[in-house]
């Protein structure tokens, strides 16, 4: 292929020289055939863009009359040079063709291979008179729960899409583009004492048209019943066989008390803020909800979430663990069905070290919810405590491609992955991804830093984590905070601590 005087295009580490016609990673030429290499020029050409198989089969093989065979069989070719690049940066887009994205942020993509069809929910306008933006973010919520509950297609998480509020929405292709979905939910609200009205539209991004619009009017709405309606209505142009998904949506009840359902929202809301007290506030409201309404399970496992966070995950005490432990227990005996009861009983679970218990746990959590992008990353994250963690990583990419705006905890529970692979570089960039890191994130970034070699940046980061929490003892919180199942993990993460202490002087030679 004669491409002229080009300028070379970069993607995920590769760089394709048109000029030369050479792929190169690290500045050395990478072998492949020569459609490949034409395929995947003519996709980077096109990068974040689906390319038709026609279109690519008349590009490639001009003159010769192919099947499509021939095209699956260059994809192939490129992935396998890709290597662990190649799935993330070649995408299947079912029934229209291919396309290259860049990976500019270096996370994985977005868009699912095979017959994978994401849909995301935006954060619907409140057009009602002095709103602050909290119910249209606990109606969005809602209805991606309500979604994923259908297990029908894959829904992307809650995090991306309030990441995403104030995105330029008169071009869907670009929005669903920058969110991995393929569907795109938007509307409006308007709220008066007695009455909700809501507009919901269902967007193609694929090409920018709407599929389906309508207006509801609901008066004195159950809250829970006006998200499944919608959730309902947009899987039902979406699905050919809406009845069957229905059969496996699990049931349930309106909340027996409004108030209690009301303080459970403001509860859950608080433990995703960053704010000072926030924690301790939302303990409070779901102590009142649980008040009001001792028969909702998810109050019971909401409040056992922020007994754990209050305490500090891992380094809490003994008896606060057992207390989340009875909320927890009693959270998914009231409400089994609900995927999240599991979730938190499994999230407790690690910090009391009940791996096997914590691994059943999540896993019911995503039998229920499969497309829950938190709990996926969850899973990815026990999986790395318990020394599987290439497993885990391969769970942690799911997760990202189904929360690509995902929140900074991604990144942190990335960071270990890497840290125990010995990719001390990753978990260095990882770390250094993170807005503002507490005393355990220093403690690993510094770790990771003794470990690369990198003394200037360990003694930096020294004096930052001496500024914020002289005190602190990383060893003593690796030891007693991290549920780590393996000895030798543990042991390593130790080595780096101390690695680290001694580089900033805290700790003698001879004790390393």
């Amino acid at each position: 292929m004669n491409s002229g005087n080009s300028s070379p295009i970069q993607f995920r580490g590769f760089t394709l020289d048109l000029n030369r016609g050479l792929l190169l990673k690290d500045d050395r030429a990478v072998l492949l055939r020569r459609k490949a290499f034409e395929l995947l020029v003519c996709l980077a050409k096109e990068a974040g863009r689906v390319v038709s198989k026609a279109d690519l089969i008349d590009a490639v093989w001009p003159d010769v009359i192919v099947t499509e065979d021939s095209l699956t069989q260059a994809i192939r070719d490129i992935r396998k040079v890709l290597g662990e690049a190649g799935p993330a940066s070649i995408r299947t887009v079912a029934g229209r063709g291919y396309f290259l994205d860049p990976g500019a942020s270096g996370e994985s993509t977005v868009l699912s291979d095979g017959g994978e069809t994401p849909i995301a929910t935006l954060l619907f306008d409140d057009r009602t008179p002095g709103n602050d933006g909290t119910y249209a973010a606990v109606l969005c919520e809602e209805i991606i729960t309500g979604l994923a509950r259908f297990r029908t297609v894959p829904v992307i998480a809650r995090a991306t899409s309030l990441a995403a509020a104030n995105a330029d929405r008169t071009d869907p292709k670009e929005l669903g583009r920058r969110l991995g979905a393929r569907y795109l939910v938007d509307g409006y609200i308007e709220r008066s004492a007695s009455m909700v009205r809501v507009g919901v539209s269902l967007i193609d991004a694929a090409d920018g048209s709407l599929l389906w619009a309508d207006r509801m009017e609901v008066f004195d709405p159950d809250p829970m019943a006006l998200e499944d309606l919608i959730a309902r209505q947009v899987i039902s142009r979406l699905v050919s066989h809406v009845e069957g998904a229905s059969l496996r949506l699990a049931a349930r009840r309106p909340p027996a008390d409004r108030k209690a359902h009301d303080l459970l929202l403001q509860g859950i809301a608080l433990l995703r803020g960053y704010g000072a007290g926030d924690n301790q506030r939302a303990h409070d409201l779901l102590s009142a909800a649980l008040a009001r309404d001792p028969t909702n399970g998810l109050i019971h496992s909401y409040l056992a979430l922020a007994t754990v966070i209050i305490g500090n995950y891992g380094m809490s005490a003994s008896t606060d663990l057992l207390t989340a432990l009875n909320l927890a227990s009693t959270g998914v005996s009231l409400t089994p069905e609900d995927a999240r009861t599991h979730r938190i009983l499994g999230l407790v679970r690690i910090y009391l070290r009940e791996f096997d218990a914590a691994e059943h746990h999540v896993g019911r959590s995503l039998e229920l919810n499969p497309y829950d992008a938190d709990t996926i990353a969850q899973m990815g994250y026990l999986l790395v405590l318990r020394g599987r963690v290439r497993e885990g990583i391969a769970w942690m990419d799911r997760a990202v491609r189904l929360n690509p705006l995902h929140p900074d905890w991604y990144h942190f529970d990335r960071s270990m992955a890497l840290y125990l692979t010995g990719d001390y570089i990753g978990a260095i960039a990882r770390l250094r991804r993170i807005p503002r890191l507490g005393s355990w994130g220093l403690a690993r970034l510094g770790a990771a830093q003794a470990m690369a070699g990198d003394i200037e940046g360990a003694s930096e980061t020294a004096s930052r984590l001496s500024a914020l929490q002289p005190s602190f003892d990383p060893i003593d919180y690796a030891t007693r905070g991290i549920a780590f199942e393996r000895q030798q993990d543990l042991e390593a993460m130790v080595t780096g601590l101390r690695a680290f202490l001694q580089v900033v002087g805290q700790l003698p030679r001879a004790t390393l």
